[in-house]
C-alpha cells in the first residue's frame, strides 16, 4: 500500500477500535435505550460508534468526505467532489436492532444486567447468541468503513462489536485478527475463499423489513425466500458469508435494493481475494443487477438504471463515481442491487447474464 493509504488504513482502524471500546463499556440498559440525532431507530449502541468514527476521522483530516448511515455524511458538497478525494463510507453500527433485542431479552431474563457493561453481557452470553444467531463471527453487530479514492475501492476494514475481531481487505490480502491485540502484534490469519461452484442454492440476502421481498422478485433471478438462510442476515460482514470462516456453504450474497453503507465493503473483498489454486486470479465476482421499473425506498431507486448508477467502466475497469450518489441529500440512502459469488459458480453467474447487457460486471 502506498504510504498515505496505510496512514488511512491505521486510522480506520484505530477509529473502529475505539468505537469498539465505547460500545463494550455502554451499560446495558443505556445501549438499548433510544436516542434522538439520527435515524428513527437510533439506539445509544449506533449513536455512540458513531460519533467516536467521525471524531476519530475529523482529527486524522477534516478534508476526508465521511459518509455515515446515521446522520448522513461530514461534507458540504455544493462544489462537487474532486477526482482524486478521499471518501470513506461508513456503518457505525450494523445489525444494531439485533443486537438490542439480545440485551433486552438478558436484561428481562435477569434486570440485574441493566447496570452491566456491555462486554459483560456478550462474555456471559455468547453461547446464546451462537444458538440463536449462529457463528458470532459473522453474524455479530459489526462496524465497517471503507475508502475510496481516484474513484477506486482501495481497502475495507470492519470490527465485529460482540467478539472483538477485526477484518481487513486491501492490496496485501485479506484477512483477520482475532482482536486488537493481535492486529497491533501482528497476529493476522489469512481469511481465504474458494472460487469452486457451491452446490446448493440457499443464498444470504436482507429480508427483515417491509419492500425487500418485493425487490428480490423484481430482481428476475427466481429466487426464493426460503433459500435466504436468515432474513436478517448481516450487512458488511455478509461477505464473510463466502469465506472460509462460515460452514453455511452459501451460494451467493445480494445486495437486496440496499443502502450502500451496507455493502459498499464487499467490493474490497472482492477485489483482493485471490483463488488459493492460482493467486493471480480474482476467487469472487461482483455484479450490479438492474431491471425495468425497480421499486423505490424513500423516493431512490433500489436498483439505478446505467445511467444512474455509480459505476462506470473506464479503460475496461469500474470506477466509482460518487458524484451521483452526492446528488442525494443524504449520500447514504444511495442503493444497488448487488450479486457476489465464487468465480465458477456458474450457477448464479449465468442466472444474472441471462437478464441481458445492463447487467453490469464489476472489474475492480
Amino acid at each position: 500500500m502506498k504510504g498515505i493509504e496505510k496512514d488511512l488504513l491505521e486510522m480506520s482502524v484505530n477509529s473502529l477500535r475505539k468505537a469498539y471500546e465505547e460500545i463494550s463499556s455502554l451499560r446495558c440498559n443505556f445501549a438499548a435505550e433510544i436516542v434522538g440525532g439520527g435515524k428513527a431507530d437510533t439506539y445509544g449502541l449506533d449513536a455512540i460508534t458513531e460519533e467516536v468514527i467521525k471524531r476519530g476521522v475529523d482529527d486524522y483530516d477534516a478534508n476526508i468526505v465521511l459518509v455515515t448511515e446515521e446522520t448522513g455524511k461530514m461534507y458540504s458538497g455544493e462544489q462537487g467532489l474532486e477526482p482524486t478525494q478521499t471518501v470513506l463510507i461508513c456503518d457505525p453500527t450494523d445489525k444494531s436492532i439485533k443486537m438490542r433485542e439480545f440485551l433486552q431479552s438478558i436484561m428481562k431474563r435477569d434486570p440485574g444486567f441493566s447496570k452491566k457493561y456491555v462486554y459483560e453481557a456478550f462474555k456471559e452470553n455468547l453461547s446464546d447468541w451462537e444458538r440463536d444467531m449462529g457463528n458470532p463471527t459473522i453474524s455479530g453487530a459489526s462496524g465497517s468503513i471503507t475508502a475510496i479514492r481516484d474513484r477506486r475501492i482501495v481497502f475495507n476494514v470492519m470490527v465485529n462489536y460482540i467478539t472483538g475481531e477485526i477484518f481487513i481487505a486491501d492490496s496485501t490480502g485479506t484477512r483477520k485478527a482475532d482482536n486488537i491485540k493481535g492486529y497491533e502484534e501482528n497476529k493476522i490469519k489469512a481469511v481465504g475463499f474458494s472460487s469452486e461452484s457451491r452446490n446448493t442454492q440457499k443464498f444470504a440476502a436482507y429480508l427483515g423489513k417491509e419492500g425487500y421481498s418485493e425487490n428480490l422478485k423484481k430482481c428476475n433471478l427466481g429466487l426464493s425466500e426460503e433459500d435466504t438462510i436468515d432474513p436478517w442476515v448481516e450487512g458488511p460482514l455478509r461477505i464473510l458469508r463466502l469465506s472460509s470462516i462460515d460452514e453455511e456453504n452459501v451460494s451467493f450474497i445480494l445486495s437486496n435494493g440496499e443502502k450502500i453503507c451496507e455493502w459498499i465493503g464487499w467490493l474490497s473483498w472482492v477485489k483482493y481475494a485471490r483463488d488459493p489454486l492460482q493467486s493471480d486470479e480474482h476467487a469472487l465476482e461482483a455484479y450490479r443487477l438492474f431491471f425495468e421499473n425497480p421499486r423505490t425506498k424513500e423516493l431512490v431507486s433500489v436498483a439505478p438504471g446505467p445511467h444512474y448508477s455509480i459505476f462506470t467502466m473506464e479503460d475496461s475497469e469500474t470506477r466509482v463515481n460518487l458524484d451521483r450518489m452526492f446528488q442525494l441529500s443524504d449520500p447514504s440512502h444511495y442503493r444497488e442491487t448487488i450479486l457476489v459469488t465464487p468465480k465458477h459458480n456458474v450457477g448464479p453467474i449465468s442466472r444474472v447474464k441471462s437478464l441481458g447487457k445492463h447487467q453490469l460486471e464489476l472489474l475492480l
